[in-house]
C-alpha cells in the first residue's frame, strides 16, 4: 500500500536519502538557468543535512502531505509523480519539507 502522509521516522529517512541522492537533469536549460537550479538544489541539499535529525523527529514533516500527495512510499521505496518539471519540483519539495521545522524562508531566499 502506498502512503503519501503521516509517515514513521524511518519512512521519512528513506525519503530525506533519496532527496539527498537525487541530481538534477539538463534537458534543455540554457546554461545559466541551469546553473542556478543547481545552486539552489544545492543549498537545500545542505539544509537538509544540517536539519536531518530535526525533520525526522518533527512531528509537522511525519503528518505532511507533500506536493499535494506526489510523494509517496511504498515497501521502503519512495516514488514521486513528477507533474512538470523534475527540477522545479525536487526544489520545491526539498523547500516544502524544511519550511514545516522552520529551516527556511522562501521569501527571504528570493530577494
Amino acid at each position: 500500500m502506498r502512503k503519501t502522509k503521516n509517515f514513521t521516522s524511518e519512512e521519512i529517512q528513506k525519503i530525506l536519502d533519496w532527496l539527498l541522492s537525487q541530481r538534477l537533469r539538463n534537458y534543455g536549460y540554457y546554461w545559466r538557468d541551469f546553473r542556478r537550479l543547481s545552486d539552489y538544489a544545492s543549498k537545500l541539499r545542505r539544509k537538509i543535512r544540517q536539519n536531518y535529525d530535526s525533520l525526522v523527529i518533527s512531528e509537522k514533516v511525519k503528518t505532511g502531505d507533500f506536493m499535494n500527495g506526489r510523494l509517496e512510499i511504498e515497501d521502503g521505496q519512495v516514488f514521486y509523480v513528477v507533474g512538470q518539471s523534475f527540477n522545479e519540483e525536487y526544489i520545491n519539495l526539498m523547500a516544502e519539507i524544511l519550511e514545516r521545522i522552520n529551516a527556511y524562508n522562501r521569501r527571504q531566499w528570493l530577494s
